[in-house]
């Protein structure tokens, strides 16, 4: 059967939800909300299998290696961890740094900052960054390499920054570079 473990803080600062150890099931969901306020940290391994782990809200979100069915993270900074979803992968925060997320077959970046230094495996991958998107060492639809940007769906940034996948410019940028040629 499968279970469900869901972690809640009182949401204030200092709030935090720290572990140091392994996280691991065949077949169970993984919750987390430490509030607006409060920062999530979990060191070791969390392995959940057939489970999806959901985090609902955070300050700042530190993962270690991470794999689930499903992963849906809402935090204002994503700054670090390995995510593997073996089918869909959300993340919708303020800042996305340092991550690696490998998805089954949907990958969805939304940050209303920056994504920056991203590395995305997936079949399918949006995504919105309002003042900068940089993705290094990503792969979409079984395409690397330069051509990666084509394979990708940006959702219409507010902010003109730099969009970048494997240093090769998408967005507005390569709009703009197309337009001067």
């Amino acid at each position: 059967s499968t279970d469900a473990v869901t972690f809640q803080t009182g949401e204030a600062a200092g709030d935090d939800i720290v572990l140091s150890g392994a996280l691991t099931g065949t077949d169970d969901n993984l919750t987390f909300d430490a509030g607006s306020a409060g920062d999530i940290t979990v060191g070791g391994t969390t392995a959940l299998g057939t489970g999806n782990l959901i985090v609902r809200d955070a300050d700042i979100l530190n993962f270690g290696t991470t794999s689930a069915a499903t992963i849906a993270l809402t935090a204002n900074d994503v700054a670090t961890g390995t995510y593997t979803a073996t089918t869909t992968a959300t993340i919708d925060a303020t800042l996305v740094r340092a991550i690696t997320l490998t998805a089954g077959t949907t990958a969805r970046i939304e940050a209303s900052d920056n994504i920056n230094q991203a590395s995305v495996t997936a079949a399918d991958l949006t995504v919105r960054g309002n003042n900068s998107v940089v993705l290094i060492n990503t792969t979409v639809n079984n395409i690397s390499g330069g051509q990666a940007f084509e394979q990708i769906t940006l959702l219409e940034p507010d902010g003109l920054g730099r969009y970048t996948v494997n240093a090769i410019p998408f967005g507005p940028e390569r709009a703009g570079i197309i337009e001067n040629a």
